[in-house]
């Protein structure tokens, strides 16, 4: 458990929520412009961002390098029903969760050969605060490690009084 008393499905999961919760200030959520690469260099092969289309799709718009092998190709610039994923109705309940439920959303999902741990951040446009875009993290951890994921969880959102800074 993080120092906030937020759960999130990893320590670096922990870590990111902390951040994306000091960026957004009192705001419903941050920006895209609040977010600063730098500061999440050891997280950035792990990151991705993803945007809701006027359609409804997500496509990756930046897909970190360490994302390959769970998602089978390099993601960037590429729409979600582009990739052959494994469960990709989960992948897209837990975008459409995040923006729908205009909170941070977590969960882990157990994978034969590991655990694939994620959680959503929602961004919000500078100019007119609406949620378009999300920062993932996604991370496959070795059953071995899990010592958190007793159970599967998805698609648990944070409670809007403990995001609150």
């Amino acid at each position: 458990m993080d120092q906030t008393n937020q759960p999130a499905a990893t320590p670096a999961q922990a870590s990111l929520l902390r951040y994306w919760r000091r960026q957004a200030g009192g705001r419903e959520a941050p920006s895209r412009a609040d977010i600063d690469p730098c500061a999440l260099r050891r997280y950035l092969g792990s990151l991705s961002l993803v945007e809701r289309g006027a359609d409804g799709s997500y496509a990756f718009r930046i897909a970190g390098s360490g994302l390959k092998d769970l998602l089978g190709a390099d993601a960037t610039g590429r729409g979600l029903r582009d990739l052959s994923l494994p469960r990709q109705s989960d992948w897209l309940a837990s975008f459409d969760a995040a923006l729908e439920s205009r909170a941070p959303v977590y969960g882990a999902t157990r994978l034969p050969e590991a655990t694939h741990a994620w959680i959503r951040l929602p961004l919000a446009d500078a100019s007119t605060g609406e949620l378009t875009l999300i920062m993932c993290h996604d991370d496959l951890i070795g059953h071995n490690q899990e010592a958190s994921f007793s159970a599967e969880r998805r698609f648990i959102p944070m409670q809007r009084s403990l995001i609150a800074a």
